[in-house]
C-alpha cells in the first residue's frame, strides 16, 4: 500500500473566490482536513468527525463558494474577520502548530456524538502505551500523561490507570512519525503535534486513541526551551477529544485547537464541556463518627479546638486546651484515617494550670523537631518569666517542661505585641517571635528552640519595619517568601495609604533583610471594605504567595500577588464568577488547604448559617485562575450550620488532600462529621 501523504499548509494570501490553481487546492485541503469542506476526490481521514458537521462540497482546485463558506467558517471560528478572502491574519492562524483533530465548527465545545452514545459508559479507564519518544525517559513521559490526564479527573467522576499494552487499554498512547497506519500522517515538524479518536463507536480500533509526532520535539519542563513541545499540554486537549470533546472557539481553552505554550490547567469552557458528558465528581465523603466524652469536653466553657499532628502518623488529630480551671489533662482525639477517633485524656499536671492563666496564648508546632506536634503556652500578661511547653509522645501523654526565657516573656506580654510562630532559622523546629503594632519597638525578638524545651533569645534590629509593623490597619502574616526553608514575616495593609507589601526575610540566625517592594492596585484592593487576606502556595513553588477574598458584594476575582522570591510580587486578577458571590454571602467562613493534592492551595467556602447545601471551591491551576467547582455535600451543609461549631481542616486520612471537620463547643452533640476531600 502507499505511503498517505500529509496534507499541505496553505500560504498564499490574497487567494478569493474565482481563482483556479493548484494553490487553491491546497486551501481547500487544509479545510478539509479540519471539518470545513468536503471534496469527494480527497482522502477522508477522520471522516465520521468530519461529515458530522456537514460542510459544504467543493471541487478541487477552483475557489468556488463552497470554498468561499468554508473559509469564512474557518476564520469566525478562529476569531478573525469572515472575509472569505485567504489574507494574511488567516495564513498565519492556519500555520501555528495545532490539533490534527477536525474543528466541527458548527459545534461548541461538546461533540454531536455525545448525543448519540459517542462516550464512555464507564468512568474507570485504561490507558498504555505502544511506543515513547527517545527525548525524554520512560518515566517523564508517564508523569506527564498522568498529569494530563489527572486534569480531566479532577473535575469528573472519571478514573484513568496505566496498564500494559496486552491488557487491551481505552487509550492506546503512541509517538510516531509520518505514516503510521491510522490515514492521517504526520507532516513532520510543526503544524500539526498529534491528534487523538473519540470513544466507540467512532474510530473502530482505536478509539480513543492518541498519537504524538514524533517529529517534534517534546518537554516536560518549564519554562519550555527553544523549539520544544510541552507534553503535557498537548496530551491534555489530545485527551479531551479521546473523551467525546471537540474543539472549542473559546480563545483560552485547552480545546482551542492551535498551540500557543504550555496550559497545564482547563479554561471554565473545558470543565463545562467535560461535565455535560460525564458529570462533577462528588468533592467529599461524609462521616459523622462517634467520639463520646470528647464530644461533651469540646463542649466545655473556656475550651481552645486545636489540630495537628499529635502521634507523628501524618493524620490530624484534635486536641482541647481548656484556659479555664478545673481540668488536669488535655484530650486527643487521634484520626484513625476514616473518620473514626481513637480518644486518650492524659494528664498534664501543672500545664492544665498554667494554661487557664489570664493572657495566655495557646499556640502549637513541633518544637523539639521529632516531627508530632506539640503544645506551648505564652502569657501576654506581666508575671511569668518561662514559655511551658507540652511535648507529644505519641500516645496521649505528654513531656511537660517550662523553661525560662529571661526577658522574651516581659516582652510577650507588652501591649500590642502579636505572637507568632514558624522555623525562623530552617532547623525543623518551631520557634517563636514576636511582633509589635504598636508605636516603640525597633526590634522582632525570637525564642529561637533548642529542641529540649529551652530557648536561645535574639531581638534584632529591623529597622522601619517594625514602624510599619506598628501602622494603623496592618495585618501580619507569616510564611517562606522565598522557599529557602525559613519563615519570613510580610505586612499587609487594610487601610488606603500604602502601595507596598514590606517583607522581613529571615537570615537563620535573629537578623532579617528588609524589602519594601510596590505591588501597584494589589495595595489598594488588599484595603479594600470587606477583604480577607490569605496565604498559601497558590502555584505549588515553594514560595508562600498572598490572596485577597472580599467577603462583601462588589468583585468577581480574587488577587493574587505571587512571591517572585526576591521581595517583589506578580500580581493576577483572576476572574472567579459566582464564587465571588458565594464568598460575600453572610455567614461564610474562607479556609485554605491542597483540597485537589496537588500542590496548591486551594480557597474554600463554608457557610456557617442556614440555607447551603454544598461547600464551593477554587481550586487553584497555578497561573492566578481557578477552577470552580459547587459540590452538594449534604447533612454536613446543615451540620456546619449548627451554633457553637467550629470549622477545622487538615489532613484527616493521611492522602495529602485537605479535608474539614466539624467540632462543635455547644451541648448537643456526640461526634464529629469529617468531609473527606476526594479529589
Amino acid at each position: 500500500m502507499p505511503e498517505i501523504r500529509p496534507f499541505t499548509f496553505p500560504s498564499t494570501i490574497g487567494l478569493s473566490e474565482g481563482v483556479i490553481s493548484p494553490d487553491v487546492e491546497k486551501l481547500q485541503e487544509f479545510l478539509q482536513h479540519f471539518g470545513y469542506l468536503r471534496i469527494a476526490s480527497a482522502s477522508e481521514e477522520f471522516s465520521a468527525v468530519r461529515t458530522a458537521a456537514n460542510p459544504p462540497d467543493a471541487n478541487l482546485g477552483s475557489f468556488d463558494e463552497a470554498t468561499a463558506e468554508a473559509l469564512r467558517d474557518f476564520q469566525q471560528f478562529h476569531g478573525l474577520p469572515a472575509t472569505g478572502v485567504l489574507d494574511e491574519a488567516t495564513v498565519v492562524q492556519m500555520s501555528r502548530p495545532r490539533c490534527g483533530f477536525p474543528d466541527i465548527p458548527t459545534q461548541q465545545g461538546v461533540s454531536d456524538f455525545v448525543a448519540q452514545g459517542n462516550r464512555w459508559n464507564r468512568t474507570d479507564l485504561t490507558y498504555g502505551f505502544q511506543e515513547f519518544t527517545p527525548e525524554l525517559t520512560q518515566q517523564q513521559v508517564r508523569d506527564a500523561i498522568a498529569a494530563a490526564l489527572n486534569l480531566w479527573s479532577q473535575v469528573t467522576p472519571l478514573n484513568f490507570t496505566e496498564v500494559l499494552l496486552a491488557s487491551n487499554p481505552d487509550f492506546v498512547i503512541r509517538f510516531v512519525a509520518g505514516d503510521h497506519g491510522d490515514g492521517s500522517p504526520f507532516d513532520g515538524v510543526g503544524r500539526v503535534l498529534a491528534h487523538a479518536f473519540y470513544p466507540p463507536p467512532n474510530g473502530g480500533a482505536i478509539a480513543g486513541d492518541a498519537h504524538f509526532d514524533e517529529a517534534e520535539t517534546w518537554t516536560v519542563n518549564i519554562p519550555v526551551p527553544a523549539g520544544g513541545i510541552d507534553l503535557i499540554t498537548v496530551a491534555a486537549h489530545e485527551f479531551g477529544h479521546s473523551l467525546g470533546l471537540a474543539h472549542s472557539s473559546v480563545a483560552g481553552a485547552l480545546m482551542f485547537p492551535t498551540y500557543s505554550g504550555p496550559q497545564r490547567f482547563l479554561a471554565q469552557d473545558d470543565i463545562d464541556g467535560i461535565r455535560s458528558i460525564y458529570g462533577t465528581r462528588g468533592r467529599f465523603t461524609i462521616t459523622n463518627g462517634n467520639v463520646g466524652n470528647f464530644a461533651g469536653w469540646a463542649a466545655t466553657s473556656g475550651v481552645r479546638v486545636i489540630t495537628g499532628d499529635f502521634n507523628g502518623n501524618g493524620r490530624t488529630d484534635i486536641a482541647l486546651v481548656r484556659q479555664e480551671a478545673g481540668w488536669q489533662t488535655i484530650p486527643i482525639a487521634s484520626s484513625n484515617g476514616n473518620g473514626t477517633f481513637a480518644i486518650t485524656n492524659g494528664n498534664v499536671g501543672n500545664f492544665a494550670g498554667w494554661a487557664a492563666t489570664s493572657g495566655v496564648r495557646v499556640i502549637t508546632g513541633d518544637f523539639n523537631g521529632n516531627g508530632r506536634t506539640d503544645i506551648a503556652l505564652v502569657r501576654q500578661e506581666a508575671g511569668w518569666q518561662t514559655i511551658p511547653i507540652a511535648s507529644s509522645n505519641g500516645n496521649g501523654t505528654f513531656a511537660i517542661t517550662n523553661g525560662n526565657v529571661g526577658d522574651f516573656a516581659g516582652w510577650a506580654a507588652t501591649s500590642g505585641v502579636r505572637v507568632i510562630t514558624g522555623d525562623f532559622n530552617g532547623n525543623g523546629r518551631t520557634d517563636i517571635a514576636l511582633v509589635r503594632q504598636e508605636a516603640g519597638w525597633q526590634t522582632i525578638p525570637i525564642a529561637s528552640s533548642n529542641g529540649n524545651g529551652t530557648f536561645a533569645i535574639t531581638n534584632s534590629n529591623v529597622g522601619d519595619f517594625a514602624v510599619w509593623a506598628a501602622t494603623s490597619g496592618v495585618r501580619v502574616i507569616t510564611g517562606d517568601f522565598n522557599g529557602n526553608g525559613r519563615t519570613d514575616i510580610a505586612l499587609v495593609r487594610q487601610e488606603a495609604g500604602w502601595q507596598t507589601i514590606p517583607i522581613a526575610f529571615s537570615n537563620g540566625d535573629g537578623t532579617f533583610t528588609i524589602t519594601n517592594s510596590n505591588v501597584g492596585d494589589f495595595a489598594v484592593w488588599a484595603a479594600t471594605s470587606g477583604v480577607r487576606v490569605i496565604t498559601g502556595d497558590f502555584n505549588g513553588n515553594g514560595r508562600t504567595d498572598i490572596a485577597l477574598v472580599r467577603q462583601e458584594a462588589g468583585w468577581q476575582t480574587i488577587p493574587i500577588a505571587f512571591s517572585n522570591g526576591d521581595g517583589t510580587f506578580t500580581i493576577t486578577n483572576g476572574n472567579v464568577g459566582n464564587f465571588a458571590v458565594w464568598a460575600a454571602t453572610s455567614g461564610v467562613r474562607v479556609i485554605t488547604g491542597d483540597f485537589d493534592g496537588n500542590g496548591r492551595t486551594d480557597i474554600a467556602l463554608v457557610r456557617q448559617e442556614a440555607g447551603w447545601q454544598t461547600i464551593p471551591i477554587a481550586s487553584s491551576n497555578g497561573n492566578g485562575t481557578f477552577t470552580i467547582t459547587n459540590s452538594n455535600v449534604g447533612d454536613f451543609a446543615v451540620w456546619a450550620a449548627t451554633s457553637g461549631v467550629q470549622v477545622t481542616t487538615g489532613d484527616f486520612n493521611g492522602n495529602g488532600r485537605t479535608d474539614i471537620a466539624l467540632v462543635r463547643q455547644t451541648a448537643g452533640w456526640a461526634t464529629i462529621p469529617v468531609a473527606f476531600s476526594a479529589a
